[in-house]
């Protein structure tokens, strides 16, 4: 588990500085068995969180823009060379604090598989499937594919 409070000043176009407060929360597990799986997860939630990936991005203001969210993940290793994985993921600030035609949600789900070409080193393919929201206009779609090369050491 983690938190954080503090302040930040932001100065508006007059030249005035106002201060707003900032605060979180997030709880993270981690589960791996011996018989090769395991599950993973975060969850948060918070005010003005945009300067730490939180709220989508969106930037904190004087009133406020809460937000919560989280992700859970499960993967198994089903040969020597071989993980596979899944999960999804969701970014969702309070509609209220958000602006008209702003984003109010983001969620993902995803897939990968890795193979590991050595015990140091693996290569892996990621699918996965992206949905934003925004307040008053339609979603977003997106599908994504990624490759990746880990190194180990």
């Amino acid at each position: 588990a983690s938190g954080l409070y503090g302040q930040l000043k932001a100065e508006s176009d007059a030249g005035n500085d106002d201060e707003y407060d900032i605060s979180g929360f997030s709880g993270h597990f981690a589960l791996a068995f011996p018989q090769g799986h395991g599950f993973s997860g975060e969850v948060y939630s918070g005010t003005n969180l945009g300067g730490y990936n939180g709220a989508i991005g969106l930037a904190g203001t004087v009133d406020g823009v809460a937000s919560k969210g989280g992700w859970v993940s499960a993967w198994a290793k089903v040969s020597p060379q071989f993980t596979l994985g899944a999960g999804v993921g969701r970014d969702d600030p309070d509609d209220a604090d958000v602006a008209a035609n702003s984003r109010c949600k983001n969620q993902a789900y995803f897939g990968n598989i890795q193979y590991a070409v050595v015990p140091q080193a693996s290569i892996g393919f990621e699918l996965s499937q992206w949905e934003t929201s925004y307040k008053g206009a339609e979603k977003a779609k997106n599908l994504r594919a990624q490759t990746s090369f880990i190194l180990n050491f």
